[in-house]
């Protein structure tokens, strides 16, 4: 009996690289402009490329979040 849906995922077909190389991922942060919005985005950036942060943790930030004495970041953890 075939089914409609393969029996687990499948990437070997997928163009994605499975990571960026540091001239690159350095790069991108570089290209971000520096008007408010470049540095947010260079902050994202950071976040995911060098904390290994995901999206999700990102999103849920808030400044009361940043221990900036102790350099420490509250993630939530559901």
């Amino acid at each position: 009996m075939e089914f409609a849906l393969p029996a687990y995922a499948s990437r070997q077909s997928s163009s994605l690289p499975k990571f960026l190389a540091p001239e690159v991922v350095n790069q991108v942060i570089a290209a971000c402009p520096t008007d408010n919005a470049g540095l947010r985005d260079k902050a994202v950036l950071l976040f995911l490329a060098r904390l290994g942060l995901r999206a999700g943790d990102i999103v849920g930030l808030r400044l009361i979040d940043v221990d900036w004495t102790n350099t420490r970041i509250l993630l939530e953890t559901y």
